[in-house]
């Protein structure tokens, strides 16, 4: 994933969470999820004119795709598909839990994923899955 987002023109990369190896942000509440920790992000590096979260577990996601997101002025992701998404500012102060929740509380707007794109959007949550998105 950090070579997708290095490929796509990302200057500063930021990993919630702990991952060995790595310089990381931990997550205020371990364990709460991708919304939390997301929350959590915005609250610590403040002053950014916007964030692309990006789900570790989407290898095949493409540098292209992500300018699309990012070309959203007012922020963006793809339709049905809460992640990857890029937020700008204002983030209103919300209770949400869910990574859509949050995406409504902060007013960003889906945008159409081009069907070229669409094999790009596989989740890889176990090691089997992992084999089979980028072996296929």
């Amino acid at each position: 994933m950090m070579e997708i987002l290095k490929t796509t023109g990302i200057k500063e990369i930021f990993i919630s969470g702990d991952v060995d190896g790595y310089d990381c942000l931990s997550d205020q509440e371990p364990f709460t999820g991708p919304a939390e920790a997301i929350k959590s992000v915005i609250k610590r590096l403040s002053g950014y004119a916007g964030f692309l979260f990006v789900p570790v577990d989407m290898p095949l996601l493409k540098p292209d795709m992500l300018h699309l997101l990012l070309q959203q002025k007012e922020g963006g992701y793809f339709i049905d598909w809460p992640l990857p998404a890029f937020m700008t500012p204002p983030y209103q102060q919300s209770e949400k839990t869910s990574v859509q929740g949050l995406l409504d509380d902060y007013g960003i707007y889906p945008v159409a994923l081009p069907e070229h794109f669409s094999s790009s959007m596989k989740n890889a949550n176990t090691p089997q899955d992992w084999e089979e998105v980028v072996n296929p």
